[in-house]
């Protein structure tokens, strides 16, 4: 209800489930749903969070193929 009389309507999501998807219903409404500084810095930290995984993750991929197609991860292993 809170969101409703805000002018967003619930789509989707639940609370076990982290994702809430919302519409804008009423185009008079505020453009952002996170409307605090608060909440306004949980959603860049979060997104930061997710950035950061992906990019370790992708790190971690290139250097394993790197090493891979250069030989020296195996020579190295080899050699113990």
């Amino acid at each position: 209800m809170l969101f409703k009389d805000s002018g967003w309507e619930h789509i989707c999501g639940n609370r076990s489930c982290g994702a809430q998807y919302f519409k804008r219903i009423d185009e008079s409404s505020d453009s952002d749903i996170f409307s605090d500084l608060s909440s306004k810095a949980g959603r860049y930290k979060r997104l930061s969070n997710v950035w950061m995984s992906l990019a370790g993750y992708y790190s971690k991929i290139k250097c394993e193929k790197y090493y891979r197609k250069s030989g020296t991860f195996y020579q190295e292993l080899s050699s113990n």
